[in-house]
């Protein structure tokens, strides 16, 4: 049996879910630029204009979520509040030991 209707009446559901329960996605530069060509906010170079994309990513996402793009200078925000991070993190961390 395949997917068909019951699996993506199931799928909207859980969007939908999404939307309502408070959400943080912390997406790296290849993870922001496949979630903003997924939204159509931009095909290529997202992560250069993250300050200004990452707002609309948590609006369209929900009123209860966070982004954090991680980066050089990570952008955190809620859709109505935008900040920057400079700060350096521990040069020993590897990948895969998450956020």
């Amino acid at each position: 049996a395949g997917r068909g209707g019951g699996g993506d009446a199931v799928y909207a559901r859980l969007l939908e879910a999404l939307r309502g329960a408070p959400l943080t996605i912390t997406p790296n530069k290849v993870e922001f630029e496949r979630l903003c060509k997924a939204m159509g906010l931009a095909e290529e170079g997202a992560f250069g204009r993250a300050p200004s994309l990452a707002p609309v990513v948590a609006t369209r996402l929900g009123r209860h979520t966070v982004v954090v793009v991680k980066g050089p200078s990570d952008v955190i925000t809620d859709g109505s509040i935008t900040v920057t991070c400079s700060e350096g993190g521990s040069p020993r961390r590897c990948g895969g030991q998450g956020d």
